[in-house]
């Protein structure tokens, strides 16, 4: 249940962030390049890796460290907050198990 919270949260997070990125205009020209693109399909993949991390949570943790590298990689600091908490719920959903949660629901 905590991966799924938190990582709704950090991949919500950069949604917004980018789209807020892509609203900003600097000049003549709106915000919209590579670095608010990946930023908004790494928080979009995100997402998805935390809602399935009840089910199969191996795999969402991974997933979402990936997000989370490669959102430190390609996005500039705007990704930080995001990233790091990414980072720390695939952590998490590594180091949990999907029976450990069938348990508690049937105690």
């Amino acid at each position: 249940m905590i991966p799924l919270l938190i990582g709704l949260v950090a991949s919500l997070i950069g949604v917004v962030e980018s789209i807020i990125k892509m609203a900003e205009h600097y000049g003549n020209y709106p915000g919209i390049n590579a670095h608010t693109i990946v930023m908004l399909v790494v928080s979009i993949v995100g997402v998805i890796a935390s809602l399935s991390a009840r089910h199969i949570p191996k795999l969402s943790g991974v997933v979402m460290i990936i997000c989370a590298i490669l959102g430190f990689i390609f996005v500039t600091y705007s990704f930080l907050p995001t990233g790091v908490l990414l980072l720390l719920t695939g952590i998490i959903a590594l180091c949990s198990s999907p029976e450990a949660g069938k348990r508690r629901m049937n105690a």
